[in-house]
């Protein structure tokens, strides 16, 4: 939902650039608000020269406006998440291109003691797929080391059957940059 309304901005700005009604960027960006797609945003169209438009929208949560902090044009967002998935995403299609891996290798392969809890049929595919199982997230604070969060997660047992749904986890995400790291330094 999310990416389709980036997309469809990104096609109004290439053609509005020039006549500078922007009234639909404006209606299609709070109507993503109004969606809670998310809870603001701040466009800005550029040229090689100058800025053409450029306007916040809504606040950084979606809590009453008393408690909610209104969106500037100069309001920064923490894009860590996107960067997580993306980056890991991008590496393990590389690899899978160079054919240092693929994506029905099962995740036992590279992580040991990874079959237990019933987990033996995970694949790479399905950490990449967000169906692999695994919870949103680590119970409390993460541990201090790499090896102890992976510990968790090579033990814990699956929150729901491989492969019957997809949810997003944060674990998942951790266990991929983990793997990259460990096939990296195997190739």
């Amino acid at each position: 939902m999310k990416l389709l309304q980036i997309l469809i901005i990104f096609a109004i700005y290439s053609q509005l650039a020039n006549c500078y009604n922007w009234t639909i960027v404006d209606e299609a960006v709070l109507a993503g608000i109004h969606a809670h797609a998310y809870p603001s945003a701040v466009v800005a169209v550029c040229n090689t020269t100058h800025v053409l438009y450029q306007k916040p929208f809504g606040s950084l949560t979606y809590g009453p406006e008393l408690y909610s902090t209104p969106t500037r044009n100069d309001t920064k967002y923490d894009v860590a998440s996107i960067t997580k998935v993306m980056a890991t995403t991008l590496a393990i299609m590389n690899m899978v291109s160079g054919k240092s891996i693929h994506l029905d290798d099962l995740v036992s392969k590279y992580i040991t003691n990874y079959d237990t809890q019933k987990k033996g049929n995970t694949t790479i595919k399905n950490l990449l797929l967000h169906n692999a199982g695994l919870p949103y997230d680590y119970p409390g604070a993460l541990p201090s080391t790499q090896d102890e969060v992976i510990d968790y997660i090579r033990y814990l047992k699956p929150v729901y059957p491989i492969g019957s749904k997809t949810e997003y986890s944060n674990l998942g995400t951790k266990l991929k940059i983990f793997r990259l790291f460990v096939v990296r330094k195997n190739c």
